[in-house]
């Protein structure tokens, strides 16, 4: 029992850790904490026009890590690359953390880790949409599938649209509209997780039975 408590906490103190920074970036703030990156003419007017506020504080985070992925190519691939290894670690060490707890509780987990991250990973994989042919598609268009998890937090399109006009402020936006999908999303999907591990154990006690 107390293998599970760490386990479990091993898993969720790096979640919370990872919802306090994600406030801290994507916090709202009256005024923009960049001027140099705030939409301005007819990006400014687009915006308006499809009733995208602009957000009001853009972390260093994302202005330096697109910075990177849209400049030269060299930097763009080690973007990509560091970007991969960021969001499949947690994955990674959740899968490797609850392979030794029962199937409910195992794969409840894994769906919450996969839930807490489905809107970075979303938001990184549709970013690539604009980076080159091969990128685009072998990471863009997954990330243009999973960009519906924004749907609910202001809508597909208008956030997307942002993106185009403003990566930087755009993808800012779409994080801090998004942030109460830190807390659907990891519930969505561990409950799915929980039914399926459900459904692993009984077809494991029928198996025995029989």
């Amino acid at each position: 029992m107390g293998s599970t408590i760490r386990r479990v906490l091993l898993v969720l103190i790096p979640f919370v850790a990872a919802v306090a920074i994600l406030m801290f970036y994507f916090r709202p703030s009256i005024d923009y904490a960049f001027t140099d990156i705030a939409p301005t003419g007819s990006a400014r007017a687009a915006s308006s026009d499809s009733d995208l506020d602009p957000p009001a504080g853009p972390g260093l985070l994302v202005k330096g890590f697109l910075k990177l992925l849209y400049g030269p190519v060299s930097a763009s691939i080690a973007a990509t690359f560091i970007g991969i290894q960021i969001l499949a670690a947690p994955l990674v060490l959740t899968f490797l953390k609850t392979r030794h707890l029962r199937p409910a509780v195992r794969w409840s987990m894994r769906g919450a880790a996969f839930g807490f991250l489905a809107l970075p990973i979303a938001l990184f994989l549709y970013l690539h949409f604009f980076t080159d042919p091969f990128r685009a598609f072998v990471l863009g268009f997954p990330g243009v599938l999973l960009f519906f998890h924004f749907e609910p937090f202001g809508g597909m399109g208008r956030l997307s649209h942002g993106i185009v006009l403003d990566p930087v402020a755009g993808s800012s936006a779409a994080m801090r509209r998004g942030l109460p999908g830190f807390l659907l999303w990891p519930v969505v999907y561990g409950l799915s997780g929980f039914a399926l591990g459900q459904l692993i154990e009984f077809r494991t006690r029928m198996t025995k039975q029989d």
